[in-house]
């Protein structure tokens, strides 16, 4: 976003992820980028059987089931932002239970696989996230298990998610949403069951709440029953044109325009 003034009109310039903004009658240009995160995107036409086999060295048949995890933030070393003063849905006991749940879904099907994506180096020091407790049993249960693939956190997201047949993660986060403009299966998995009123109702449907029906809804997506393509005429879902051609400049939009842009303000 690049500012001139206040208000809703001083944005000269605004980036969004979702459709729905188009509707927004505002003086900004406004351009949609899908979902944004760092990292190359490999071109939509690449199979996740191309990408497991040629990029990750994965040669087994299996369904492939990425998991992405959101880390508990450490209140202690969150400063003095939101987090310092507001509870987190996202705490360890729902950590926990996350992973336990990925466990759960591996047992029940023995041709699955995790691709198990961390979003943080829970073992950097001094790091602002909390190392959930059952980490280390975690990582020591499956460091032998060929089902269950440890993948480095600091690893271009995208690849994960184009290598799973079905993306794993916590409500809202954006790798799901990745997912859907890749056209690959996804589900929130809300392992708690805390999720009450969200912005989000057209996707209700592809949310879990506990680890039976995260099980039945993979059983309905494995049979093709949970339906993705009434999504696509919603706002989350960006054509690929769209996508494709600001997503990946971004970053360097950031890098570039917008401290130019605070340099001006601040003179």
């Amino acid at each position: 976003m690049v500012l001139d003034g206040c208000g809703p009109s001083a944005y000269r310039l605004l980036v969004v992820v979702g459709l729905n903004f188009l509707s927004v009658r505002l003086s900004s240009k406004v351009i949609v980028t899908g979902p944004l995160m760092p990292g190359y995107k490999p071109p939509a036409q690449f199979s996740g059987d191309q990408i497991r086999k040629n990029t990750l060295n994965l040669q087994q048949n299996w369904f492939y089931v990425g998991v992405f995890d959101t880390a508990p933030l450490d209140a202690k070393k969150a400063g003095g932002g939101f987090h310092a003063f507001h509870s987190d849905m996202n705490d360890d006991a729902y950590w926990t239970q996350f992973m336990a749940d990925m466990e759960q879904l591996m047992e029940e099907f023995k041709d699955l696989a995790i691709l198990y994506k961390p979003k943080r180096d829970f073992l950097k020091p001094n790091s602002r996230f909390q190392k959930p407790s059952f980490l280390n049993l975690l990582l020591e249960r499956q460091k032998e298990n060929p089902r269950w693939v440890i993948m480095d956190s600091e690893i271009n997201p995208w690849i994960p998610v184009m290598a799973s047949d079905l993306v794993v993660g916590m409500p809202f986060s954006s790798t799901c949403f990745a997912a859907l403009n890749k056209h690959r299966a996804f589900l929130f998995h809300d392992s708690q069951n805390k999720l009450r009123h969200t912005f989000y109702e057209d996707l209700h449907s592809y949310v879990s709440h506990s680890t039976e029906e995260l099980i039945q809804k993979v059983k309905d997506i494995r049979k093709g029953t949970l339906n993705y393509e009434s999504l696509r005429d919603t706002a989350y879902y960006v054509p690929l044109a769209t996508d494709r051609r600001f997503a990946q400049n971004f970053t360097e939009f950031l890098r570039n325009v917008a401290p130019k842009k605070a340099n001006l303000m601040r003179n």
